[in-house]
């Protein structure tokens, strides 16, 4: 007797969803989660109900357009901490131009340092046109199943080293804060510091290996005392600067703007003047940098440019599905630095 699969494809009848489930030994539910990601599934079942499909030669082009048209105007945007300020700035861009058009944006916060497959739930049950990432990619997994359901996605946020088979809008992050570190570095001689994120958060990670960069270079030695690693808070920058008051540093660059302004706050409650004791920058730019006194050097990562991208390139997928099968699109946004009191010319 012919297994169920090649007795499908011995004549001209076209296998169903029913023949991929009896080849791959699952229920035709588990491969209709697989096709619309709307329930998570094992990967290495999700990859076994794929190479049946693909042997079988497979083709859910009605699923896809029952989907489609099923699918509201709407963009999820997806971010580690809805809370943060530069995923404020960006998203605030975005659903400016989506809006425009008739779309609405649906904030998502993904606690994950990516966006896995088991997350998709939340997302494809409002079965979305489209989707952003910004500051963080999602799991392979995941892009996996986007990609297989006709849902276009956009990563924004990323570093230069960043390399991904999905369209991306980035900046040199550890480029600016080699700079930024080695402006620094050249108005001080005492010790410095470095307060930044999660070295695990890919973002965190290269503008610490900037900062590293600008140390090594000018031969200025960095013990892992220099460095405490802190939540991209205000209160992550007071934290960081309590264990420094004792014996300040001339140097503090902080991974971002939050970070630095808690550091700032800490700093003058201990009685250290800035900029003449101790320099102090962060990154972002955030509209905080203005107020804070001594105002704020910062790195402009032009974060609503970068949101306005990441709806535009999505909107370039939408307008023109064909397009989704061209190369990755690759967008960089240069960063620059903004001299404030922090930090004297």
């Amino acid at each position: 007797m012919t297994g169920v699969g090649s007795s499908r494809n011995s004549g001209n009848k076209r296998p169903t969803l029913k023949d991929v489930a009896e080849r791959a030994g699952v229920s035709e539910t588990t491969a209709s989660h697989v096709l619309t990601g709307r329930r998570y599934v094992a990967e290495r079942t999700q990859e076994l109900v794929l190479q049946v499909m693909k042997d079988l030669r497979y083709r859910p082009n009605q699923l896809a357009r029952s989907l489609r048209a099923q699918s509201t105007r709407t963009v999820a945007f997806i971010v580690q901490d809805i809370g943060n300020v530069s995923a404020t700035i960006s998203i605030r861009a975005a659903s400016t131009y989506l809006r425009e058009r008739g779309f609405t944006i649906n904030m998502v916060d993904s606690p994950d340092e990516g966006f896995s497959a088991s997350l998709l739930q939340t997302v494809l049950d409002q079965l979305p046109t489209g989707v952003i990432f910004f500051g963080h990619d999602p799991e392979p997994a995941a892009a996996r199943v986007l990609k297989q359901h006709d849902v276009p996605f956009v990563v924004g946020g990323l570093g230069a080293a960043h390399q991904a088979d999905w369209d991306i809008v980035f900046t040199d992050q550890r480029k600016i804060m080699r700079e930024l570190t080695s402006l620094g570095l050249s108005r001080t001689t005492g010790r410095v510091c470095f307060f930044g994120g999660d070295s695990r958060d890919e973002g965190a990670n290269t503008r610490f290996q900037g900062f590293l960069d600008a140390t090594q270079q000018a031969g200025r030695n960095v013990t892992a005392d220099d460095v405490h690693l802190v939540p991209y808070t205000i209160q992550g920058g007071r934290t960081a600067m309590a264990l420094e008051v004792e014996n300040p540093p001339q140097l503090v660059v902080c991974g971002s703007d939050q970070i630095a302004i808690g550091a700032i706050l800490t700093a003058r409650k201990a009685g250290i003047n800035l900029p003449e004791q101790m320099i102090i920058c962060g990154f972002d730019n955030n509209d905080a940098c203005e107020i804070i006194t001594p105002t704020l050097t910062s790195v402009e990562v032009h974060l609503a440019a970068q949101g306005l991208l990441c709806a535009e390139i999505l909107m370039s997928r939408l307008e023109d599905r064909e397009s989704t099968l061209a190369q990755p699109i690759r967008h960089e946004v240069h960063p620059t630095i903004v001299s404030r009191d922090s930090m004297p010319a």
